[in-house]
């Protein structure tokens, strides 16, 4: 198990701010394509499942453009030659409607020189 480097750190910030810049400019094709692998699988409540590029760029297609993203890192664990993280996450409506909260997991791998989310679980709530 390799440890969590500054420089693993700021490549899945990265990714986080590529998914906040997707929903301000409401382009789903730029998570699907460059947060997630092409295989990724979203979990999320009620047993919601995506798998792939295609479902993970439909989910997004619903949300990005009505709402903003936020979210704040809260541990990065190492797991194999990944890593785990746990997210507090927001979508906020564009019109200043109450945000919805989440608590997020996330599997990172490393594509060549990219990290990449491979795994999503998410729930409701503001803490794990």
């Amino acid at each position: 198990m390799s440890p969590i480097t500054d420089g693993i750190r700021a490549a899945i910030s990265a990714r986080h701010y590529l998914m906040k810049e997707a929903f301000a400019s409401g382009d789903p094709d730029l998570i699907a394509n460059h947060y997630y692998t092409k295989d990724a699988w979203v979990f999320g409540d009620q047993d919601q499942t995506w798998k792939g590029s295609d479902a993970i760029r439909e989910l997004y297609a619903g949300v990005v453009g009505t709402y903003t993203w936020t979210s704040k890192s809260e541990r990065i664990v190492p797991m194999g030659d990944g890593a785990i993280e746990y997210v507090i996450g927001a979508i906020h409506p564009v019109d200043d409607a109450e945000p919805t909260s989440y608590k997020i997991v996330f599997g990172w791998v490393k594509q060549g020189d990219e990290w990449l989310c491979n795994t999503q679980m998410f729930g409701f709530g503001t803490h794990f």
